[in-house]
């Protein structure tokens, strides 16, 4: 069943490109459209969350029927990541929204000049980060959920998160009902704790309890916004690792910028 009905008060800012045309393939190959959602301070954004997001899509598409047309990057309002950044002791790192996004693009730009990712298929959404009050992750997926279902009724959302924050959260709280949660383990060492699912490859639990767990196909459980600030403070070599040199040297002179103020 199709819609086009959309509000424009309600995220995303763009739907995939030729989405209607993609639904029309999902139908016919029998796979269910898909989008995968993320929110987070992003200050600033690491390879890690790029990465997470991809591994994300191909566990879905691998081991379930699900097709994920697109990848969508929440940022949080100023609000919140400045009082992010005071209570954690890290204000002079402060970046506002549009700086924030602009890094993420401009990752993004590079990745898909180097043929890591297809263009179009990374998303950032300013709903979210637009808004004058913090708005917690469930609200933000509710109102994705929303929007897609107008377009396609049984379209899923899925919000991806990593292990770290699923740990420190009350699921049965925070997580609606009908919400599934895609949780990356960043740490290659913890897949003992996933073999259950994914040695035996015995998915049913997952899909009963809708939240999936996959496995990263790289090393970066040691990737952090944190550790990103702190490199670059030191000026660190391992700043390479965790970001383009081009992106490296924005967030410098963000920081430059910021602090003169």
């Amino acid at each position: 069943m199709h819609s086009n009905q959309h509000s424009p008060n309600l995220p995303p800012d763009i739907f995939p490109p030729n989405f209607e045309e993609q639904l029309r393939i999902c139908e016919e190959n029998k796979k269910i459209p898909s989008i995968i959602l993320t929110t987070g301070s992003f200050c600033p954004l690491h390879k890690g969350h790029i990465y997470s997001l991809l591994d994300a899509r191909n566990f879905l598409e691998s081991k379930f029927p699900y097709k994920v047309l697109g990848i969508y990057m929440s940022p949080s309002n100023d609000a919140y990541v400045g009082h992010k950044a005071k209570s954690h002791s890290f204000n002079k790192f402060f970046l506002n929204l549009k700086q924030r996004c602009f890094l993420i693009q401009l990752t993004l730009d590079i990745m898909i000049e180097n043929k890591e990712i297809d263009q179009n298929f990374f998303f950032i959404d300013s709903w979210e980060g637009n808004k004058e009050v913090f708005i917690d992750f469930p609200e933000v997926w509710a109102v994705f959920n929303e929007s897609f279902d107008r377009k396609y009724a049984g379209f899923k959302v899925f919000y991806s998160l990593g292990s770290d924050m699923i740990a420190r959260m009350s699921i049965d709280v925070h997580k609606p009902k009908e919400m599934p949660l895609l949780v990356t383990e960043r740490f290659l060492d913890k897949i003992e704790k996933y073999k259950k699912w994914l040695i035996d490859e015995n998915f049913s639990e997952m899909e009963q309890n809708k939240i999936y767990y996959c496995l990263p196909s790289k090393e970066y459980g040691n990737f952090s916004s944190t550790l990103l600030r702190d490199c670059i403070e030191k000026n660190e070599k391992m700043v390479e690792e965790l970001v383009f040199p081009e992106v490296a040297k924005q967030i410098k002179k963000f920081y430059e910028e910021n602090n003169k103020k």
